[in-house]
């Protein structure tokens, strides 16, 4: 028996032969590498780490950074069309701006009443920063001298000279009596006065003395001071003498620095007419410790001789 032909089955053997063949083609590596190389652009890394890519043309265009650039702050490249190539920075950290200024002094060394201070002028930022610092120097205090002492720092004043009133000298001398025949007495103020020459005075004190030819010599009187509270400070004491309103006659004053009133002669010997303008005395004092004043009555009255107006500088 003649066998029949079977188109069916050659139709199916000629589809499979085809199947292979493109199976071939989209697998086969080969193939692939044609098709990069005929692509229009190719991506070639670099040796810095830059991603460049090769257009068709040949030019070079960087597409991307690398590790280490570009974002994190390092340098880029890019190469343009024309083949010129540049540079940029990505850098996103930027520079600390100084602000809000501070001004302090340290390391002071205070001033003196006679050396000058000093101290450092330092500013600084917010940040603590230190901007600048500048040594200043600050005047001496100068002393602030009252009554001869500087309330500051104590010192004394080297051109100081004390100046008493009657009251301060009369009150150091009656303090500082030593020794008087019995007739002393005293004036100092809450109204206690006595009239010289029809002017009443206060801050003064007085010798009584009997008439001059008195048995028991009450005629002659002495009252004896120490005055070193005085002399320290004061070169010459200023008073003056006279006769309590309604003496006359005269009276004989005598005064002795650092003598007994018995010693012959005195340092200074002054007649007191008492019923007429009292008289000016000056002692000068400087360094005595005592002194000493003995009042001799030449007339026939019982006399007070008076003793007042006391100054350590000269009257005008």
């Amino acid at each position: 028996m003649r066998k029949k032909n079977h188109p069916v089955c050659f139709v199916l053997v000629v589809c499979l032969l085809i199947s292979a063949l493109y199976y071939k083609g989209a697998f086969d590596p080969a193939a692939e590498d044609e098709t990069a190389e005929n692509s229009t652009e190719s991506v070639v890394s670099a040796d810095d780490g830059a991603i460049n890519t090769v257009a068709a043309d040949g030019n070079v265009k960087s597409t991307g950074t690398g590790a280490g650039h570009g974002a994190d702050g390092l340098k880029t490249q890019e190469e343009t069309e024309s083949g010129e190539v540049t540079e940029h920075s990505s850098d996103k950290e930027t520079e600390h701006v100084h602000t809000g200024f501070k001004t302090v002094k340290e390391s002071e060394i205070p001033a003196t009443c006679t050396k000058k201070g000093s101290y450092e002028e330092v500013v600084y930022c917010s940040c603590g920063e230190e901007i600048s610092r500048e040594k200043k120097e600050t005047k001496a205090l100068g002393h602030n001298y009252v009554e001869g002492i500087c309330k500051k720092c104590s010192a004394e004043d080297p051109d100081y000279v004390k100046v008493y009133n009657s009251k301060e000298i009369v009150e150091s001398l009656c303090e500082n009596l030593v020794t008087d025949t019995g007739t002393f007495e005293s004036y100092l103020g809450n109204g206690e006065t006595i009239s010289v020459f029809a002017e009443e005075q206060s801050d003064a004190f007085s010798l009584r003395t009997a008439v001059w030819y008195n048995l028991w010599n009450h005629n002659v009187q002495s009252v004896t001071f120490n005055i070193r509270s005085l002399s320290e400070d004061i070169d010459t004491l200023y008073f003056k003498a006279g006769g309590e309103t309604g003496s006359s006659g005269t009276m004989m004053v005598e005064i002795y620095l650092d003598r007994i009133p018995d010693e012959e002669p005195a340092d200074y010997s002054v007649a007191i007419e008492c019923s007429t303008v009292p008289t000016d005395i000056a002692v000068k004092i400087h360094d005595a410790a005592s002194m000493a004043i003995r009042v001799t009555n030449r007339s026939d009255n019982e006399n007070r001789i008076v003793f007042f107006d006391f100054s350590s500088v000269e009257p005008s």
